[in-house]
């Protein structure tokens, strides 16, 4: 529910553009915050520090 008023929101400040169709509805349950926002920005994996 959060992120359909963050996404409207967002048009009513003209960050994004909407056309007359569009509803909140339309964009429920599309992607989690982590998702969007964690996932792609994580690491692909550790890095293993070796000391000799």
């Amino acid at each position: 529910m959060m992120r359909r008023f963050v996404f409207f929101n967002l048009i009513e400040y003209n960050v994004f553009s909407k056309t007359e169709s569009d509803r909140p509805e339309d964009f429920a349950d599309v992607y989690t915050f982590e998702e969007a926002f964690v996932k792609p920005y994580l690491p692909s994996k550790r890095r293993t520090v070796v000391t000799e």
